[in-house]
């Protein structure tokens, strides 16, 4: 991302890295649908929560968030494993906004 930022409806992540090192750069998406790879960035908005749904393979695919979340919304995990490698890599919320399974 670097220093640029940039704003979508929905974000769907396959087998990809979003990173923004120190740079300021923010991706705001109002949903993240999630599949595999790894978030080192600064992810905001998110009004539609965080879903971490299936890669179509057998394990259902890793996603590992390696950065302090920003967003809003639930987290929900419909496939697969998420792995949080920091601290406060889930918003403050009450344990009944986090779901699994459909």
């Amino acid at each position: 991302m670097g220093n640029y930022s940039e704003t979508v409806g929905r974000l769907r992540l396959r087998n990809a890295n979003i990173v923004t090192g120190n740079a300021p750069g923010t991706l705001t998406a109002y949903i993240y649908e999630l599949e595999s790879g790894t978030i080192s960035g600064a992810l905001s908005g998110g009004q539609g929560g965080l879903v971490k749904v299936s890669d179509g393979t057998a394990e259902g695919g890793v996603l590992e968030i390696m950065t302090p979340a920003n967003y809003s919304g639930v987290t929900g995990v419909e496939g697969g494993t998420l792995r949080l490698g920091v601290a406060n890599a889930l918003p403050f919320v009450h344990t009944s906004h986090i779901v699994t399974g459909k």
